[in-house]
């Protein structure tokens, strides 16, 4: 209850709200998750058990009514990043997939380093590319609706 508060009160400040939960859900995630106009469900590709993860992750969701337009399945760490990978993934996962962050591990590492944001570094890249896709088209998809 405190936290959907906290939600709430932050939603009249703000014009549209972050809130990164850890893996699992908790009663505060799921809150979270239950109070969202969106809900990212990332997921890294690291070879292990990551879709099997995801797709669990995403049946969970399925008892809301709007689930397809509320929750967005996104991948990070992609390699090879291409249209092809994209078909491969989504057919494993059996779910569209809303977004893909490739995999740019050295510019990540020397911007965390630095202490700067990846879109300082190289705002070119295919790495800030995505995640600015992926932002702007919530963040519009979500005024339109």
């Amino acid at each position: 209850d405190d936290f959907t508060r906290l939600i709430q009160m932050a939603r009249g400040a703000f014009p549209y709200l972050i809130i990164d939960i850890p893996a699992g859900f908790t009663p505060i995630s799921i809150a979270a998750c239950e109070a969202s106009d969106k809900v990212g469900v990332m997921a890294m590709i690291s070879g292990g058990f990551e879709m099997q993860h995801m797709s669990r992750a995403l049946e969970i969701f399925q008892t809301w009514d709007d689930y397809e337009d509320r929750v967005k399945a996104i991948l990070t760490r992609v390699a090879p990043y291409t249209d092809e990978m994209r078909r491969q993934l989504e057919g494993e996962l059996g779910y569209p997939l809303y977004g893909i962050v490739p995999n740019d591990y050295l510019l990540l590492s020397t911007a965390a380093n630095n202490g700067r944001i990846v879109a300082d570094i190289r705002p070119n890249s295919p790495f800030a590319q995505s995640v600015a896709e992926l932002a702007k088209g919530m963040y519009i998809s979500d005024r339109r609706g």
